[in-house]
């Protein structure tokens, strides 16, 4: 009825990627990171480990009313990103998180 041909061959495989992506790389990595922050701030991730303590990722879940298994993707960003570390199961905060990111501080 009609005479479409498709193209099955991979063409993108075949094409190279310049230098510049880095650029938008840099951008989206920037992105990603700024929204991990805004969703650590809005679940206070910072301040429930302020107030208590070295803290599980069960504890900041149950704090955070989220589940469990979406704070540990949240929380490994964030150590990613040098805002916690940790130690097997409990999240510290970083002297820079201390420093800005908590609310009763003043260069929050």
């Amino acid at each position: 009825m009609y005479d479409v041909k498709f193209d099955y061959t991979n063409k993108i495989a075949e094409i190279e990627i310049p230098e510049g992506i880095s650029v938008i790389d840099d951008v989206l990595d920037g992105y990603r990171n700024y929204q991990t922050l805004s969703v650590a701030l809005e679940l206070d991730v910072f301040e429930e480990i302020a107030e208590n303590g070295p803290s599980s990722a069960r504890d900041i879940a149950d704090a955070a009313l989220v589940n469990r298994m979406f704070i540990r993707i949240i929380l490994t960003a964030l150590e990613d990103m040098g805002l916690l570390k940790s130690n097997q199961d409990k999240y510290f905060l970083t002297e820079p998180t201390e420093t800005f990111l908590l609310q009763r501080n003043p260069l929050y």
